[in-house]
């Protein structure tokens, strides 16, 4: 009987862990696709200002917070390592997205856009390769963990 309570719990695991992975990327499409219309406003129509910047940006700034609570998942169920990946992604996530926030001008902004875009797949690539560790584990524990 405890050995099948093991193997419920470490398969309960492996499932929360599983869910918690997939939406960090999920909330990275989310963002991606709230970013598309700020890169063509900024690109073909020109920088915004003043409320129509905020208007633009609405959608980004509250897909944001729910990497955030993502990436916390990860954080919960772990392991360390998955934890870590995470958080290299929001990072990424973040330096992307402020390009257009941050950047001076508009060949500025397209070069930052590019490596901060390569950053970030680069993340996500080691973030979904960890995942594949983790989860192909026994008990979807990291062979470090």
């Amino acid at each position: 009987m405890r050995d099948q309570e093991a193997v419920d719990l470490r398969h309960r695991l492996r499932q929360e862990r599983q869910a918690a992975f997939a939406a960090v990327l999920d909330r990275c499409t989310e963002i991606e696709a709230a970013l598309t219309p700020v890169v063509l406003a900024y690109t073909c129509e020109g920088d915004w200002q003043g409320a129509a910047d905020s208007v633009l940006w609405a959608p980004v700034d509250a897909a944001l917070p729910a990497l955030q609570r993502a990436v916390t998942a990860v954080a919960i169920t772990g392991p360390d390592s998955m934890a870590s990946r995470a958080s290299a992604i929001q990072v990424a996530m973040l330096a992307k997205a402020n390009t257009w926030r941050l950047a001076e001008d508009f060949l500025e902004r397209a070069r930052l856009f590019a490596e901060n875009t390569r950053a970030l797949e680069q993340a996500q690539r080691d973030f979904i390769q960890e995942a594949r560790t983790v989860l192909d584990a026994p008990g979807g524990q990291s062979p470090l963990s």
